[in-house]
Parts: C-alpha cells; sequence; structure tokens
C-alpha cells in the first residue's frame, strides 16, 4: 500500500493527520464519521462523562458488529 497522501481526521474532536492510500480514503472519511456518529449518540445518552469513555465504548460497538458480520460469514474472528 502506498502512502502518498495525507489527510486530516477529526474523531472526538481531535485531529489525527494520517498517511493514506488515495484509494482508500473514500472509506476512511466513511470510518470516522461512523465512529463520530457513534460518539455523538453516546454524549447524547451519556451525560458527564469524558471522550475517552465514549471512545471505548464505541470500539466496543463497531468490534461487536465486526464479530457479528464474521459469524455470520464464518470467518475466523481472531
Amino acid at each position: 500500500m502506498a502512502k502518498n497522501k495525507f489527510i486530516d481526521l477529526n474523531i472526538a474532536d481531535r485531529r489525527y493527520p494520517l498517511g493514506i492510500d488515495p484509494s482508500e480514503e473514500e472509506e476512511i472519511l466513511k470510518a470516522s464519521k461512523i465512529i463520530n456518529d457513534k460518539i455523538l449518540s453516546y454524549r447524547k445518552m451519556f451525560t458527564g462523562r469524558d471522550d475517552q469513555d465514549f471512545l471505548a465504548m464505541a470500539a466496543i460497538d463497531l468490534a461487536k458488529q465486526l464479530l457479528e458480520l464474521r459469524k455470520e460469514k464464518d470467518i475466523d474472528p481472531s
């Protein structure tokens, strides 16, 4: 994978510069949006917590979804 393009991702109000293959930019931006949408929904449900909590909740939720998809496709989840 040639990392010849740099983009700035904003996740949970933090900037993450990332070197990517240009062919992956659309998927990476979609993934970033999914993460931010989950964080926003957790912020609305659970007030008084910090972004680290919301990032952990989003990671658990997305990993669970990945495992469910792998199970449906009968792919080893490790």
